[in-house]
């Protein structure tokens, strides 16, 4: 089944009532016009480090502490005082102190109900149909979990790249730091303002690649805190740029969130905050808009 019209939210109050947002997001999925964006809220489950947690790990190892700096101060000056002029080296260290005291085993594989979730979004789209999501995570967790079920994945890390023919195509704007593999990974990683500026600056070929995929779906954001001014930045840009700007929807993404404090900044870059009361909150919903999905497809 082909759905080619899909109606637009035009009053904040279809927004607010779960049932026609699910069922919207039901439309858009069906149709192809759905993008997972996801962040580090869904590699949390497997014991990965947040990233303060990560930048004081790092500092531990060589008997240091982080300076009493902004976060993005932290990561610079670390890389420069240990790792000037060799990156490998970096990488090597950063990798290592992400998966440390890490274990990924089936259970925790099956015990992952967002993650299961987010595979019957994918699933709803369609047999025959190709995906693709966005990560912001360094982790290659949701490559194993969908692979574990079946899916042909191809992971996206590299700004130069091949289309490829797959299931779920994941793209890693961040950097790519696989979990268990010892022989790929990206050349480079976001890991602080300067390394934003040269990964995903004005006119990257990383921020074409987010902006085109961005601006042509309905952008369904997962576990991103909206605390980065960065990814703010580019949110903002999208919605002036996004297919649905001159029509009457009001919002072209939503995001599940726990944090009722930031609905008016997401709103301002055009994205709907669904408030959860916790994140146990969530899996239902996902799984509620695959029903929705699978019923349109029946029809």
């Amino acid at each position: 089944m082909t759905i080619t019209t899909v109606l637009d939210m035009t009053r904040r109050s279809e927004y607010e009532d779960w049932s026609s947002l699910r069922n919207y997001l039901a439309r858009q999925l069906v149709a192809g016009r759905i993008a997972l964006v996801l962040g580090a809220g869904t590699s949390s489950h497997f014991g990965l480090p947040d990233w303060r947690k990560l930048i004081a790990n790092l500092y531990a190892r060589h008997g240091d502490v982080p300076p009493d700096k902004r976060d993005s101060i932290q990561a610079e000056e670390f890389r420069h005082k240990y790792h000037s002029r060799n990156p490998d080296s970096f990488l090597a260290e950063v990798k290592e102190t992400l998966y440390d005291g890490v274990s990924v085993g089936f259970d925790q594989m099956m015990s992952h109900y967002t993650l299961s979730g987010i595979l019957s979004m994918l699933l709803a789209a369609g047999v025959g149909s190709r995906t693709e999501v966005v990560t912001f995570n360094w982790d290659n967790l949701l490559e194993k979990y969908l692979s574990l079920h079946g899916r042909v994945v191809v992971p996206v890390y590299e700004e130069k790249h091949w289309a490829q023919s797959a299931d779920v195509t994941i793209f890693h704007p961040h950097g790519y730091l696989p979990y268990k593999d010892d022989t790929t990974r990206s050349e480079k990683v976001v890991f602080d303002q300067f390394s934003y500026d040269e990964i995903m600056g004005s006119d990257t070929i990383w921020k074409h690649v987010l902006l085109g995929l961005f601006r042509t779906r309905t952008c369904v954001l997962i576990g991103l805190s909206g605390d980065d001014p960065n990814l703010s930045a580019l949110l903002l840009r999208v919605k002036d740029q996004h297919a649905s700007f001159g029509a009457s929807t009001l919002f072209w993404a939503v995001t599940f969130t726990t944090k009722e404090a930031s609905r008016e900044a997401w709103e301002e870059r055009g994205v709907y905050p669904v408030v959860l009361g916790d994140y146990t909150d969530l899996p239902p919903r996902l799984f509620d808009i695959t029903q929705s999905a699978v019923l349109l497809r029946s029809k």
